[in-house]
């Protein structure tokens, strides 16, 4: 993992353009709180199978993914499962360590290399303090966060074959981004049971 405090123009306008394509359903923040956020960031770069946070570990630090493919997983028994995939303008939190000072639940790692903006929680927790449109615009990204949780559970139904017709319905990109292995960890089937699946579909 690179890390780098140094944010260009070019850059600043990237993460801009991302925090305000984030904000779908509510206004985006005001120009001065993207700049403080990003005053306060410093980028770093994973390479792909890179991991961010290992599930146990304890990283209460807020991030935004300005390019590549990531994901979050936790093992169930034996069983690696996937339950989420994070694109560029994704915000991660881990709420079990930020909110509860608890180790993460799940791990997240680089599905493909990745770049991203780090802000620490205490710089974080400064602009929250400080900023009514900063806490304003967490809140609402909270609230888009359990509505795509929810918009999930009603998309992503059925058998295998229709939750994976889901996917290359509404995440195509992801698709062609992460390996059989993760997407079946996503679907909650086996890898042979997904090649068979990609097999008989590519038949009709």
């Amino acid at each position: 993992m690179k890390k780098s405090n140094g944010i260009g123009a070019k850059t600043r306008a990237l993460i801009r353009e991302l925090i305000i394509g984030e904000c779908i359903h509510s206004a985006p923040p005001p120009d001065s709180v993207i700049r403080s956020l990003i005053d306060a960031g410093r980028l770093l770069t994973l390479k792909k199978g890179e991991t961010l946070m290992y599930e146990g570990d304890y990283n209460p630090h807020y991030y935004i993914i300005l390019s590549g493919v990531m994901r979050k997983w936790h093992w169930d028994m034996d069983v690696e499962v996937t339950s989420a995939f994070g694109e560029a303008g994704t915000q991660i939190l881990s709420y079990s360590c930020y909110y509860a000072a608890q180790p993460s639940t799940e791990t997240i790692e680089a599905c493909t290399n990745c770049r991203l903006m780090m802000v620490d929680k205490e710089d974080f927790d400064n602009l929250l303090n400080s900023s009514y449109a900063f806490a304003l615009f967490n809140f609402q990204m909270a609230a888009c966060d359990l509505y795509f949780h929810e918009k999930k559970r009603a998309t992503y139904v059925g058998n295998a074959k229709e939750r994976y017709m889901a996917l290359l319905k509404n995440r195509k990109e992801i698709v062609k981004a992460v390996s059989q292995k993760v997407l079946a960890s996503y679907l909650g089937i086996t890898p042979q049971y997904l090649s068979s699946l990609r097999r008989e579909m590519a038949r009709e």
